[in-house]
């Protein structure tokens, strides 16, 4: 898949109407759209060679520390935290895949 195309899904998903990160932001847990942005995270190839393009970065490096700041904000709202709980973990090992770790 092509760079511009990822970061357009991905920007997509920080939008507040429609995008699982931008209605997690908003306290609502979208089950299909924690897995529309899994999908999109499992099919982003990046060769190893490659330089990243700093947008993609931005989108991607920032979902982890995101999720984990919602999931705070569930607790202290007294919200079921179990499917973002999986959600998180999924996601942080499909951007440690394509991020690598220090």
């Amino acid at each position: 898949m092509e760079m511009k195309s990822v970061i357009e899904m991905l920007e997509g998903e920080w939008d507040l109407e429609n995008g699982f990160l931008g209605k997690l932001r908003q306290g609502e847990f979208d089950a299909s759209g924690s897995e529309r942005l899994i999908g999109i995270l499992k099919s982003i190839e990046l060769p190893s060679d490659t330089s990243l393009e700093k947008r993609f970065v931005a989108l991607t490096w920032y979902i982890p520390i995101f999720l984990t700041w919602q999931r705070e904000r569930f607790i202290e709202g007294s919200k079921d935290i179990t499917e973002l709980d999986a959600a998180i973990n999924k996601i942080e090992g499909l951007v440690e895949r394509l991020l690598g770790i220090p």
